[in-house]
């Protein structure tokens, strides 16, 4: 199963800044988004034949299911839209992205390797569906701690970036310039040679 993650839907739900409206948007990742980790695998064995309450299970013998889970960045739209003005307080806020958790579930043999079309064959599907070969079980945004109003950037944790401000000229200079940090003699090479 081959599956660009352009072609996975996910939702976004955000407040771009306290007090404001909070907004839903359903769409696509778009080509800039990018995993930040190396994907999270999980192991469990499989079982059959549950009462309704989840009990009584019956143990697959030889067949083990794993979890498969990215984090995923999607960066903002780098755009300056009113939604991200707070005209009360004159305040442009930067749109730091989103990010998400895609998680793929399949069936493979106990010491066997992995098929990823047909994963532990026939007769080995999960519930909620998607058979047995490799799944999408689902996408889900982060929100909780830093991402608790939906916007996360690639790290969770860092400084927020600067506002977008059409109103303000931008800073810096139109030349490129270096700085010189530090300054050292290489082994062999000296200013002037006896």
């Amino acid at each position: 199963m081959r599956l660009a993650m352009s072609s996975i839907q996910r939702t976004r739900v955000y407040t771009p800044y306290p007090g404001s409206s909070t907004y839903t948007e359903t769409g696509y990742f778009t080509n800039k988004a990018r995993p930040t980790r190396a994907p999270r695998i999980k192991t469990t064995g499989m079982v059959s034949n549950c009462d309704a309450f989840g009990n009584n299970c019956t143990t697959v013998p030889n067949i083990e299911v794993y979890t498969i889970e990215y984090t995923i960045y999607e960066p903002g739209s780098s755009t300056c839209d009113t939604k991200w003005y707070d005209s009360l307080t004159g305040t442009w806020y930067y749109d730091e992205g989103s990010t998400y958790v895609i998680t793929y579930r399949m069936t493979a043999m106990d010491g066997q390797g992995f098929d990823l079309i047909n994963g532990a064959g026939t007769g080995h599907t999960l519930p909620g569906g998607g058979g047995s070969g490799l799944a999408l079980l689902s996408v889900q945004q982060m929100i909780g701690g830093d991402c608790s109003d939906g916007i996360c950037g690639p790290q969770t944790g860092t400084p927020h970036n600067l506002p977008c401000s059409p109103t303000q000229a931008t800073s810096g200079s139109a030349e490129p310039y270096s700085i010189s940090i530090t300054s050292t003699e290489i082994d062999g090479f000296r200013r002037l040679e006896n």
